[in-house]
């Protein structure tokens, strides 16, 4: 037990900070974190300014080091990361956000639409044309995904999107897998 020097409060050592020594701090976090927030919010714009002029004098090196790190740990990124979205509570906290997002955002989701469609003006040619088919029944939708059998919801995937009405209609996750292995032998 520890008294912490600015509340006055009796408390237990995991309250309190380590010096590099590891020996506890004088103040408890609770203090700690009030007394550096009061501070910010005093000297906001000299804080600011600061972090602005030490991100210019550390940008080239910092890019760096975070380039190096993840060429170095890229497997281990990737698996956590697949790891992290392959639960279903993840994907719909995921798409839980997304669509806040662009509720908030609905110019910017314009903007970045109209982007992508000027950048892949074939890709986006290709998916009119299905979206057409469907609504004039000249291709239908299967009820479930050619791969996994499921019945969900089904996206489709072009092979050549030179030919727009040659799809394999599949689920988001299938659709997801097919993406990585045919980049992978492409």
């Amino acid at each position: 037990m520890k008294i912490c020097i600015t509340c006055k409060d009796e408390k237990g050592l995991e309250n309190f900070g380590l010096r590099k020594d590891n020996r506890p701090v004088s103040e408890c976090k609770k203090c700690s974190a009030e007394r550096s927030n009061r501070w910010y919010w005093e000297n906001r714009e000299k804080s600011i300014d600061d972090r602005k002029k030490r991100y210019q004098n550390t940008r080239e090196k910092t890019l760096e080091q975070c380039k190096k790190y993840y060429e170095e740990n890229r497997e281990r990124i990737r698996k956590r990361a697949n790891e992290r979205n392959r639960t279903p509570e993840e994907r719909a906290k995921s798409n839980k956000r997304s669509k806040e997002w662009n509720r908030k955002n609905p110019e910017k989701l314009k903007k970045k639409c109209r982007e992508w469609k000027s950048k892949n003006k074939e890709k986006a040619m290709a998916h009119q044309y299905v979206l057409w088919a469907l609504r004039l029944n000249v291709i239908l939708k299967p009820i479930e995904c050619s791969l996994c059998k499921k019945k969900i919801k089904l996206e489709a995937h072009h092979k050549d999107y030179s030919k727009p009405l040659d799809v394999e209609w599949l689920c988001k996750l299938c659709h997801e897998l097919r993406h990585h292995y045919d980049d992978s032998k492409g």
